[in-house]
């Protein structure tokens, strides 16, 4: 009875201790019975082991797990969006956008708001065409003064006669700068209208605040940017025709019937960088001076 108690322990590692008898006797006999059928190999545990520990077990798990973990794709360079303007935020002051940009591309300017008012700005890249942009500051671009919207712009259409080819041919100075959807300086009001799925509405043209959109009607322009992208438009420097029908201080749609009216360029993208349920407080609108006070104005 000892021996059996003794063989009751945990069962010795090594197979020469589990596999030689110490001495013979029926008791002994019948244990090392059982104890040679435990040295039998088992193949099905140690197969299953390894379907389980193999790293070809399961490709699929792996990819996905390499999907969840991916990073998001980073937006494209120039693009107007949120999370796009080249680093841009609501937050950046003056010294950080002479530190994304670079202090010899960042100049003093203006924004030229209307009726011979301008606000102090900041032109960035103001002699490169494909690049150039306008910040608007709160409260003129002191040092913690942060921005209040960025512009793209191109001159007004009173000045497109400087804008001429080698062959004296309108020239029309294209952006990198563009929004997800492809709007960009340029753009027709069929373009726009195409980007934004749905036709939306603006002033008339030929006064201070003509072709300005006025609502987007709740298209894609409207929800994708909420309510921050606006969009000014006006005549080419190429003859589009009649204009007359929709001009002066009065909302059109961009579905007009007029031909000419699908015709109009973006000659101005803005994008309000705080949002619009801001309170109605003098410190967070720009300040305005004559423009006569002010550097020439980079943007009309």
């Amino acid at each position: 009875m000892k021996r059996l108690i003794r063989l009751s322990k945990p069962m010795p590692t090594t197979a020469s201790s589990l596999c030689v008898p110490a001495s013979p006797g029926l008791v002994l006999g019948l244990v090392l019975g059982l104890v040679l059928l435990g040295c039998q190999p088992n193949t099905t545990s140690q197969a299953g082991s390894a379907t389980q520990t193999s790293p070809q077990a399961s490709p699929t798990t792996n990819a996905q797990s390499l999907n969840d973990t991916a990073p998001a794709a980073p937006v494209a360079p120039y693009t107007i969006a949120a999370n796009g303007m080249n680093g841009m935020t609501p937050t950046s002051t003056l010294a950080d956008v002479q530190k994304l940009f670079g202090a010899a591309h960042v100049k003093p300017g203006s924004f030229y708001v209307g009726e011979g008012v301008c606000s102090p700005a900041t032109a960035v890249y103001p002699n490169d065409p494909a690049k150039a942009f306008l910040i608007v500051w709160l409260n003129q671009p002191q040092p913690s003064a942060k921005p209040y919207m960025l512009v793209w712009d191109l001159p007004d259409t009173e000045t497109w006669e400087e804008l001429k080819g080698s062959h004296g041919a309108p020239v029309m100075p294209t952006s990198q700068w563009h929004t997800p959807q492809g709007v960009r300086v340029g753009s027709t009001v069929a373009d726009v209208e195409l980007a934004n799925g749905k036709p939306f509405k603006l002033y008339g043209i030929d006064w201070d605040y003509g072709g300005n959109v006025t609502s987007w009607e709740k298209g894609t322009l409207d929800t994708a940017h909420h309510g921050r992208l606006r969009v000014r438009f006006g005549p080419p420097p190429t003859p589009i025709g009649d204009t007359s029908a929709f001009s002066g201080d009065a909302v059109f749609s961009s579905n007009h019937p007029a031909k000419a009216m699908k015709k109009l360029v973006a000659y101005r993208l803005t994008y309000d960088m705080i949002p619009d349920e801001r309170p109605l407080d003098d410190a967070l609108m720009p300040q305005q001076f004559p423009c006569e006070t002010m550097p020439v104005p980079t943007s009309y």
